[in-house]
């Protein structure tokens, strides 16, 4: 029988998706589908509409899928927040959207304001949720879950002289394809970069609390996490850092206004350079909503490490729940309370013990080749 083909339209600005990428290649290697990359610039017309090869990518990318008779074109949407819809979800059949809510795009009204968001901070969001659903009304019956934005995949370190060069060239005779894409150089660098991953799983636990964050939305409510975090840093192993960031649009920014010399404001000594090494070695991980109720891949690199994550309610959703991947939500309340309690309820031992089960769970339920398989089959399965 044959195998379903599986066309990748690459583009400079797909980061946000290539953990779903490197599931692809997964199954292209093990026999499962063919698998090809495509310039999206540079696609045929009967492989890619014209809006969807002139549009501009920010974290999104086409990808066709056929099978017998089957030929539909899917868009991947690895945007951090629901309210970063794109209009490529009217060219496409289906669209995968790594911040998915279903009452969203089933036309149900706003509901994502938390018991400690005013009015003026959630004003403007509460129209433009209104505005989508009007605009995109005949399309977001085409919306279905995808996973989480997952960890970075590209491998940043440098690879020794001889391979460095012999890779130049082999990227080199690819731009002569084109628009084919000689996508083996990639999956060699994400199998890379998930070997360093998996390494990280094995880290002792040395603190207790690890957190690098910047002023990039609601920044009241940050301030009062890591406010609550200093206040705990004399009982137990904190590091944490607030760096400063100017004022974005929409993100609620305090009264007084906030002075950039009071930043960063640090916990036990920071962070340093490597906070994904820094946070491997954590017992527990703590993040407050983005100024969109968006989702980072950091999140998400915490789930594949095994640390227990206690978080402001998502606005997203998937298919499985949050909660098997040792997931807490805190009330909403903005007081940041529910640190303490789940610092004093969790042991390190805990933490050790719980490691092995929510990587499993990671394992199952999100794995890059998991990802892929459902984007496969959802498309292939709708008539």
């Amino acid at each position: 029988m044959s195998r379903p083909t599986v066309i990748w339209f690459g583009n400079p600005h797909e980061h946000s998706l290539h953990y779903v990428k490197l599931g692809f290649m997964r199954l292209a290697r093990d026999g499962e589908i063919d698998f090809r990359e495509i310039d999206n610039a540079k696609a045929h017309d009967e492989l890619l509409p014209r809006p969807v090869r002139e549009h501009v990518h920010r974290r999104t990318a086409a990808v066709r899928l056929h099978h017998g008779s089957r030929n539909r074109l899917v868009i991947l949407d690895g945007e951090d927040s629901l309210f970063q819809t794109s209009p490529l979800i009217a060219h496409c059949d289906l669209y995968f959207s790594c911040t998915y809510r279903r009452r969203f795009f089933e036309g149900a009204p706003f509901d994502l304001a938390l018991p400690w968001q005013t009015e003026p901070e959630v004003a403007w969001y509460r129209n433009e949720y209104a505005r989508l659903q009007r605009e995109f009304a005949p399309h977001l019956a085409k919306a279905r879950p995808l996973a989480p934005i997952g960890p970075a995949m590209e491998w940043t370190a440098p690879p020794p002289f001889l391979k460095a060069k012999l890779d130049a060239l082999r990227h080199r005779w690819s731009l002569r394809q084109a628009p084919a894409i000689d996508w083996a150089l990639q999956h060699e660098r994400f199998e890379r970069r998930w070997t360093h991953l998996l390494a990280l799983r094995d880290s002792p636990v040395k603190h207790d609390i690890v957190l690098k964050d910047s002023l990039w939305g609601w920044p009241r409510h940050r301030i009062a996490l890591h406010r609550r975090l200093g206040g705990l840093a004399p009982s137990y192993d904190i590091r944490a850092e607030l760096h400063y960031h100017a004022p974005t649009p929409h993100g609620g920014a305090p009264d007084p206004p906030i002075r950039p010399g009071d930043f960063p404001i640090t916990t036990g000594g920071g962070v340093g350079g490597d906070y994904e090494a820094m946070l491997a070695g954590a017992r527990m991980a703590v993040f407050s909503t983005g100024f969109h109720w968006g989702c980072r891949n950091i999140v998400t690199l915490a789930w594949f490490l095994g640390l227990k994550v206690l978080s402001d309610p998502f606005a997203h959703e998937s298919w499985f729940d949050f909660r098997k991947l040792g997931t807490e939500f805190t009330r909403g309340t903005g007081d940041w309370s529910e640190v303490a309690e789940w610092l004093a309820r969790f042991s390190r031992e805990d933490a050790l013990a719980a490691r092995p089960k929510i990587q499993a769970a990671f394992d199952r339920l999100m794995s890059p080749a998991t990802c892929a398989r459902r984007v496969i089959a959802e498309t292939l399965d709708e008539e």
